[in-house]
């Protein structure tokens, strides 16, 4: 009877063993996809105009305006990982903390990343049909300015047209809530920066 015990003692603690080391997958966090997967035409500099109040009888006054607009995109995440312990510690989550892209072009030329803070929260779906949708900056606008001022059209009236074709590794990294580990993924998209044409009266639309 000693022995049933002993070997039934032995049976669970492998089996507390196995849910707590060998449910973690590697690879559990996913980037589903960056801007619905489609490349990010970003435009170098944005021209608009507002008008000011003028006094009645008098014609209003239009004010020119320009910038080096940020560019924002979509990222869908998944979490697919099966959780520690006993099932009633669920929801399992992860935490994103960091983002970084790291650019560079056809030619080898590497660019210096941008690296942003972030709190994504995402809920744990073995299953993967749960996607977190979040918003983050794909372009900054000091980055582009660094980069690409020199290459901004002086006036609405100058060419339009494409200045580089970008290839963007995105990572995003954080950790599991349950266990503290940290976690990781990566993903690429592609940027096209260019000169192209605004609406003035819709600027940062």
């Amino acid at each position: 009877m000693r022995r049933t015990v002993f070997g039934l003692s032995v049976l669970a603690a492998a089996c507390s063993f196995l849910l707590v080391t060998g449910c973690q997958r590697e690879g559990a966090l996913r980037i589903v996809s960056i801007n619905d997967g489609v490349p990010l035409v970003s435009d170098i500099i944005d021209f608009g105009e507002f008008t000011l109040p003028s006094e009645p009888g008098e014609p209003p006054e239009v004010i020119q305006i320009e910038q080096i607009p940020e560019d924002n995109v979509e990222i869908q995440l998944q979490y697919v990982e099966l959780g520690l312990g006993l099932p009633t510690w669920t929801p399992y989550q992860a935490h994103i903390t960091k983002i970084q892209i790291d650019y560079s072009d056809a030619a080898g030329t590497q660019y210096d990343p941008a690296v942003m803070r972030t709190n994504i929260v995402i809920p744990a779906d073995p299953e993967g049909k749960t996607v977190k949708k979040a918003t983050f900056t794909l372009v900054p606008s000091w980055w582009k300015t660094k980069y690409f001022e020199d290459e901004a059209q002086g006036s609405p009236e100058e060419e339009y047209g494409e200045v580089a074709t970008l290839t963007a590794k995105v990572t995003v990294t954080g950790y599991d809530d349950a266990s503290k580990k940290d976690i990781r993924a990566e993903a690429f998209t592609t940027i096209v920066m260019g000169n192209w044409w605004d609406e003035p009266s819709r600027l940062n639309q």
